[in-house]
C-alpha cells in the first residue's frame, strides 16, 4: 500500500515539474524570436531612411543596407516624377519585417523629398 502511495506522489510531482522544465527551454527561444521580429522592423524602417536620403542625394534608393546584425534590401517604386514608393525588407537571423511609405518631392517648396504619411507594415 505504501509503495502504491508512493510511486502516486512521484507521478505527481513529474508532470508538474515536465511543464516547468519545459517551459524553461522554450522560454529563451521565445524571447530571442521576439528580439529578433523587433529589431528586423527596426532594421526595415532604417531602409526607409537610407532610401529616402539617397533619393535626396540623387543617388538611386535602391540596394541594400547593413544596420547591426540586420540587413535591410530597399526597393523603390516610381509612381510619376515627383511620386516614389519605398519597400523596405528587415532581416535578422530567421526574423523579416517588411514596411512601405510613400515619398514624395516637395514642389512648391524647396524641392527636397520627404516622407508623404507614415509608413506601414505588411505581411
Amino acid at each position: 500500500m505504501i509503495a502504491v502511495l508512493a510511486l502516486w506522489a512521484v507521478a505527481c510531482l513529474t508532470l508538474p515539474l515536465a511543464a516547468i522544465l519545459l517551459m524553461a527551454t522554450l522560454e529563451p527561444h521565445i524571447a530571442q524570436n521576439l528580439l529578433d521580429g523587433t529589431q528586423a522592423f527596426a532594421v526595415a524602417e532604417s531602409g526607409l531612411e537610407v532610401g529616402l536620403w539617397r533619393l535626396r542625394a540623387g543617388a538611386r534608393p535602391e540596394g541594400r543596407v547593413g544596420v547591426g546584425e540586420g540587413q535591410a534590401e530597399v526597393h523603390a517604386t516610381v509612381i510619376d516624377g515627383d511620386h516614389v514608393a519605398l519597400r523596405s525588407i528587415g532581416r535578422v537571423r530567421q526574423a523579416r519585417r517588411v514596411v512601405v511609405n510613400l515619398v514624395q518631392r516637395d514642389v512648391a517648396g524647396d524641392g527636397q523629398w520627404h516622407f508623404a504619411a507614415a509608413f506601414r507594415e505588411e505581411d
